[in-house]
């Protein structure tokens, strides 16, 4: 059981890295020319260049639906790294657990209403901005006070209330990944929430 705990903010960081990466990828994809993406492209060019030299191809490209698929898993793979890396002291895991909190519950929706008037969602956008606001300032109150099973709720029906509002905006099968990973991630999350140590009370001085 104890090996098993030790495994769970793991699995957290590999489900929320390959979250965020899901939202940033798809959004950046979505524009043209994207800066960052060719930024982030960059490195995948030497592998592109090594599988085309050992399937014998002069050049090896490929195509937009895989090389998005890689671009997705290799910003995954940086997120994860970094995570990894700030989450090895104590106090830099706590901050953590806030913004992982708050930008998992945050990317989908913010994502939508940038898309603006594609989503149909514009008309609506300064409610909606408001009811992601409140929510990502109760995800920080409950990382706050250790509520998990609170969080876990409102942030899952969170993404219950954007999965239904833009359903039909996507294909079934990306719309059915951003709320599979998202919900996934929220438990996740909880369940972390629910292992952290409980603060210690400073204990007051006997009377002599």
């Amino acid at each position: 059981m104890r090996r098993l705990r030790a495994y769970i903010p793991l699995v957290h960081e590999v489900l929320s890295s390959t979250y965020w990466a899901f939202v940033i990828v798809n959004e950046e994809a979505g524009r043209s020319g994207s800066a960052f993406l060719g930024w982030l492209g960059y490195p995948l060019k030497y592998l592109y260049r090594l599988i085309g030299q050992v399937c014998h191809r002069p050049r090896f490209s490929p195509g937009r639906y895989y090389g998005t698929l890689a671009l997705w898993w290799f910003l995954a793979l940086i997120i994860l790294v970094c995570l990894r890396v700030f989450g090895r002291n104590a106090p830099a895991r706590k901050v953590l657990l806030h913004v992982a909190g708050v930008v998992t519950v945050s990317g989908y929706p913010l994502m939508c209403l940038n898309r603006g008037p594609e989503m149909g969602l514009w008309d609506f956008r300064g409610r909606l901005l408001l009811e992601a606001g409140l929510v990502a300032a109760f995800i920080v109150l409950c990382a706050n006070r250790r509520w998990a099973f609170p969080g876990m709720l409102v942030a899952a029906a969170h993404l219950g209330f954007w999965a239904w509002i833009t359903a039909g905006t996507w294909t079934v099968g990306w719309w059915s990944l951003y709320i599979l990973l998202g919900l996934c991630a929220v438990l996740s999350w909880g369940i972390c929430l629910l292992l952290q140590p409980e603060p210690q009370r400073p204990t007051l001085p006997r009377a002599a």
